[in-house]
Formats: structure tokens, C-alpha cells, sequence
């Protein structure tokens, strides 16, 4: 009988062979160190970006009563503009045949969309008691309503963020150092990470924003109804976008916490 094991495969991506994932793998973990805040410019570009982004929601959602199709918008508009910028960079500007792999292709691209924005669109219809007609004139209002809210600024804001560390991160990497490791992927696992864990605090997240509201509102009092979900999804949201962003830094700062000894420099 045949004893020999087969050899452990150092990333669980199939698409990947054993000497592939271990490049990738070695890869990530410098990453992991050197994108975060070995990079302060691009902590700073990130943190504006979403930052900005984050008060134009705000407002936009105690002024105009924005609901939470709009409020999570420039975060779908950038899990998306992910999947499909991915492809487009191993075509055109990353000549790497493990970031290839990784990066998918416009069919993998095509079903994420369909995956995300079913669910996006079924909740606007949801809202609008599932009538067609009025679920059609809710999507012909909302261009015009993201442009006069700002949340068409705040999407914008986020994709530029995106595109400039995109940039930065081409700019600084050396092929002859190993596979290119895209950081917007690393930070989009962070964030559902993060995500998953704040659905359990999100009844608590809703209480504080609440309590907070009353306290410091014009009428002193808080509006109950399609406003305390978007201060929740906002709050959740925001909140993931920040932990996500101290997690970066600390990852720099304490990269012994995160990596192996034979991956630290």
C-alpha cells in the first residue's frame, strides 16, 4: 500500500499549485507588513477618502432621510469595482501568472455582480411592496437622488481611493520580489471578517447611535423607522472601514503578531 502523503498545500486556493502558494504566500506576508503603514501616504489617501465619504453619508441621511439602499452603495459600488478592475489589471498591467489565477476573469467578475446586486435590487423591491411600476420609478429617481444627497461624491470619493492606492501599489511592486498581492483584496476579507462579527453588536451599535442622536438632535428626539436602519447600516459600515484601518497599521507595527519568523525581514 502506498504510504507517501501527499504535500500540504501552504494555500487552501485550488487554483494555485504547491510552489505557486507558497510564493503567494510569502508574498502576502510582506504585504501584510509594507502596504499598510510602511506606506503612510497611502494610509492617509484611505483614510480621507472613506472619511469624507463617511460625513457626506452622514449628512446626507439627517438631512435628506436617506435610506439604506443609498447608504451602502459606495461600498457596493467598490466590492464590485474589485471584482472587475481585478481581471483588467492581470490582462493589462500585472504580467504575473499567479496574480492571473487569483484575479479570476470577467465571467467569475460577472457573477459576483449578479450574486451582490439580486439581493440589492430584491430589497428595493421589498420596500416598494414588490410592485414593478413602482420599484421602476424608484431606480429612474435614484441617479438624480444620489447626485443632490452627495452620495454619488461619496462613491466617487471611495473608487478614487481605490484606483490611487491601486496605482501605488503597481508602482511599488518588483517581479522579481514575487507575485504582485493586490491590498484592496486583504483589506475586502478584513472587512467581512469584521462584518460578521458586528452583526451580532448591531442591535447595540443602533442603541448607541440612538442615544447619541437624542442627545446632541436639534428636537432632542430620535425619528423611529427607515432612519434607524441607515444610521445602523452606517454605523456598521463605518466602524468595519476603521477597524479595518487600525488593523493595517498594527499589522506594521507589530508584524511579528501576524506573520512567521521566516517571513519577517
Amino acid at each position: 500500500m502506498n504510504t507517501t502523503k501527499r504535500p500540504r498545500r501552504d494555500s487552501q486556493d485550488p487554483r494555485l499549485d504547491r510552489s505557486e502558494a507558497k510564493a503567494f504566500d510569502r508574498a502576502m506576508s510582506r504585504s501584510m507588513m509594507m502596504t499598510n503603514a510602511a506606506d503612510p501616504l497611502s494610509v492617509v489617501i484611505r483614510a480621507a477618502c472613506l472619511g469624507f465619504a463617511w460625513v457626506l453619508i452622514a449628512q446626507a441621511i439627517r438631512r435628506d432621510g436617506l435610506g439604506v439602499g443609498f447608504v451602502v452603495a459606495p461600498w457596493v459600488l467598490e466590492f464590485l469595482a474589485i471584482q472587475w478592475l481585478g481581471p483588467l489589471l492581470a490582462r493589462f498591467a500585472v504580467r504575473d501568472r499567479i496574480f492571473r489565477k487569483i484575479a479570476g476573469g470577467p465571467l467569475l467578475a460577472a457573477v459576483w455582480t449578479v450574486v451582490l446586486l439580486t439581493p440589492y435590487v430584491l430589497g428595493m423591491a421589498w420596500q416598494e411592496g414588490f410592485s414593478v411600476v413602482a420599484l421602476q420609478q424608484r431606480m429612474d429617481a435614484a441617479l438624480p437622488r444620489a447626485l443632490e444627497t452627495g452620495v454619488a461624491t461619496a462613491c466617487a470619493l471611495v473608487l478614487a481611493g481605490l484606483l490611487i492606492d491601486t496605482i501605488r501599489d503597481l508602482r511599488r511592486w518588483d517581479p522579481a520580489d514575487g507575485p504582485f498581492v493586490w491590498p484592496a483584496t486583504q483589506r475586502l476579507g478584513l472587512r467581512f471578517a469584521f462584518l460578521l462579527g458586528l452583526t451580532f453588536l448591531a442591535p447595540f451599535v443602533l442603541a448607541g447611535l440612538i442615544a447619541i442622536l437624542a442627545i446632541v438632535g436639534d428636537s432632542g428626539s430620535f425619528q423611529a423607522g427607515q432612519a434607524d436602519f441607515a444610521w445602523l447600516a452606517f454605523g456598521v459600515l463605518a466602524l468595519t472601514d476603521t477597524l479595518v484601518l487600525a488593523l493595517g497599521i498594527l499589522m506594521h507595527q507589530k508584524p511579528h503578531l501576524f506573520t512567521s519568523k521566516e517571513d519577517n525581514p
